[in-house]
């Protein structure tokens, strides 16, 4: 999942701000993550594991990218000037 810079920056602003409610919807995503490996674990059925993978992948993108949105914005704003 590739963020747009605009994105980038606002994650990035969100993640200045460090506020109890954006720490809190990183806990979310990072707990909706585990529970989905959690979850593969325990499927039998191909379908069932294949898309709790596509959904186990896209949650880590997403973490992933909240994660480097700063160093992202901070080099967008590097270059930009």
């Amino acid at each position: 999942m590739q963020l747009t810079n605009d994105q980038y920056k606002a994650v990035a602003r969100l993640e200045s701000q460090n506020t109890q409610d954006w720490r809190t919807f990183k806990d979310i995503l990072r707990s909706a993550r585990e529970s989905t490996r959690d979850e593969i674990e325990t499927l039998v059925d191909l379908p069932s594991i294949h898309r709790a993978q596509g959904r186990s992948l896209v949650l880590a993108d997403l973490i992933d990218s909240i994660e480097d949105s700063r160093e992202v914005a901070m080099k967008m704003q590097e270059r930009d000037r």
